[in-house]
């Protein structure tokens, strides 16, 4: 009997090892199937529906909501000069970049604890960062105000711009932010955030512009804010 115990609970033993690496494997696969493998963001389908259950969120809780969109300027003059291998390095490279200013203003935003996992979105504003084309990404930043995504997207901005790519490639990003109106649809949003990306190029590029509530002409906010004080 105590033999047969021991068989049965071994075999119990191995199942359960089984299922958890059943279930890690299967974990793998779906954190996989939401990456862009190029720059390992989230890839468009996941950073939309993301943004998508955090507009429901903020609709509940009342909190606030910014995104942001950012183009990497000149990216196809890049692309054509120096090829296509080394536009992936720099994408590749400028998302790294992206990731390392956001952790660093999760931190802040946490009051200076570090966030459970890179990414995470949760309370305290934790950011999230996808790749909806080309060179073109969105940063999804929950409970955060339009003050506070101002300084995160100015943060990523002197990050991109910091040093060059590859030791050569001088890359320059700009920022185009909307806040979340309440009741309003994603693709409002975005296409306000959108528009305040085309002012931002239009002045000039490098440099983050503003949407407006109704999306209409938008004012430049950084850098030019900063060298007026």
């Amino acid at each position: 009997l105590a033999a047969n115990l021991k068989e049965a609970e071994s075999a119990r033993e191995q199942l359960q090892a089984r299922n958890a690496e059943l279930q890690a494997g299967i974990e793998r696969i779906a954190r996989r199937a939401e990456r862009d493998h190029l720059t390992n963001s989230y890839n468009r389908q996941s950073i939309l529906e993301m943004v998508g259950r955090e507009k429901a969120r903020a609709d509940r809780s009342g909190e606030s909501l910014c995104i942001c969109l950012l183009d990497i300027d000149h990216f196809k003059d890049m692309n054509d000069r120096f090829g296509h291998q080394a536009g992936d390095r720099i994408l590749a490279a400028f998302a790294r970049r992206v990731r390392g200013a956001l952790r660093t203003m999760d931190v802040l935003n946490s009051g200076g604890l570090p966030p459970p996992a890179a990414e995470q979105i949760g309370p305290a504003g934790r950011s999230a960062f996808g790749r909806v084309g080309g060179e073109e990404f969105i940063v999804l930043l929950p409970d955060t105000s339009l003050r506070g995504a101002l300084r995160c997207a100015e943060r990523v901005r002197k990050a991109v711009v910091r040093r060059p790519f590859d030791g050569l490639h001088q890359v320059t990003v700009s920022i185009g932010i909307a806040e979340y109106q309440p009741g309003e649809t994603v693709s409002s949003l975005i296409g306000r955030a959108d528009q305040a990306l085309y002012g931002a190029k239009h002045a000039g590029r490098n440099r983050v512009h503003c949407a407006t509530a109704d999306g209409g002409p938008n004012a430049i906010v950084m850098p030019d804010l900063l060298a007026q004080k």
